[in-house]
């Protein structure tokens, strides 16, 4: 936040301070910066960095206030940060910084936006999010339904109308077409209120369609009810981790499976340097690294009535009680739970039979 004489005058009428964007705090701000203005017989001006949705009701809230809002974009301030040699990062050098380039440049005050139009505007981004992730789980459906019934795209032009999911509902693979009955088949198809003539061209497609499909569907049968015995971990964490990893056997020791997850810790060397303060390598699956920390975090959890999981609990407090930070600590916990995991799928013994 900067006003509008020079920077070092600002720094020396007022030392940097802080204050929360609430109603409150931003009132007495408003507050101090009328009180600059009787001092000086000139109107401040606010300036700030754009910081997204983050900075919008701060922006409307000086403009309604009767004060000039100068928004700079990050890749400016940025700029002037990259000529200090040193590289340092507190509030007021930031403070400072914004103000350098507000003052060595030539900026225009942010114009308040109509509400109809902040609105539209507001609309039209979340129906492009909601479109976007509409076709991203479309693109996913199609993957699944390649592998478990290849042939079903050829049958509806569509494959998310309501007949063609109510279809894939009621027979999910080829073989559940195959088993079914004729009859089975169009009165699924019914619903769509189209001729008979249809139904029976319908039905001779899916049947074609399931004879000519070569599905992949190896699936795990019993891991996921022994991966849900572990505290902590529910049942669609487990079918994450289970849908991640695989067949267990391709991992020859639980130090692989945590090298998969990424979780096991980078290595720095260099000469006779050897680093003692690695980071996780991360090289792994993202997906299952999320669902152990989930799990992980759940299991640990302190509830009124204890820990969900209370040996993964004491793990953790023992790393606490070492002066880890409690973010390394959950890392060390997230790798001790996947080496559990690895022992309940190797031995498909619930969690309760390794304690």
């Amino acid at each position: 936040m900067a006003h509008c004489f020079t920077a070092n005058f600002i720094l020396k009428y007022r030392r940097p301070f802080s204050f929360s964007h609430s109603p409150n705090d931003l009132s007495q701000l408003v507050d101090r910066l009328s009180k600059l203005e009787l001092e000086t017989g000139q109107r401040p001006h606010v300036v700030m960095e754009a910081t997204g949705n983050y900075s919008k009701p701060i922006t409307a809230f000086f403009q309604d206030a009767g004060f000039k809002v100068v928004v700079l974009n990050p890749l400016q301030t940025h700029a002037e940060k990259k000529k200090s040699v040193r590289k340092v990062k507190t509030d007021p050098i930031d403070a400072n910084r914004i103000a350098q380039v507000y003052y060595l440049n030539q900026f225009t005050e942010a114009k308040p936006h109509m509400d109809y139009i902040s609105e539209l505007q507001n609309l039209c981004r979340q129906y492009d999010g909601f479109n976007t992730i509409y076709i991203e789980t479309q693109l996913r459906f199609r993957s699944v339904l390649d592998l478990l019934f290849p042939k079903f795209e050829s049958v509806f032009a569509h494959l998310c109308s309501p007949t063609a999911l109510r279809v894939l509902s009621s027979f999910p693979t080829p073989d559940a077409i195959l088993s079914a009955s004729r009859d089975q088949i169009i009165n699924c198809l019914k619903p769509a209120k189209m001729s008979k003539n249809w139904y029976e061209l319908k039905t001779d497609a899916l049947i074609s369609a399931a004879k000519e499909s070569l599905p992949f569907n190896r699936a795990q049968q019993s891991n996921l009810r022994v991966l849900s015995s572990i505290p902590g971990v529910g049942e669609a964490t487990a079918t994450t981790i289970l849908a991640e990893i695989g067949d267990i056997k391709r991992f020859p020791s639980s130090k692989q499976l945590v090298a998969f997850a990424g979780i096991d810790p980078s290595v720095f060397e260099s000469g006779k340097f050897k680093s003692s303060h690695n980071k996780i390598s991360k090289r792994g699956s993202p997906c299952l690294r999320k669902a152990i920390y989930q799990a992980t975090v759940a299991g640990i959890s302190n509830r009124a009535s204890g820990p969900l999981n209370m040996i993964l609990r004491s793990f953790y407090l023992r790393k606490i009680n070492e002066g880890k930070p409690s973010k390394v600590a959950i890392i060390a916990t997230s790798n001790k739970l996947l080496r559990i995991i690895f022992g309940i799928l190797a031995s498909q013994q619930p969690f309760s039979d390794l304690k």
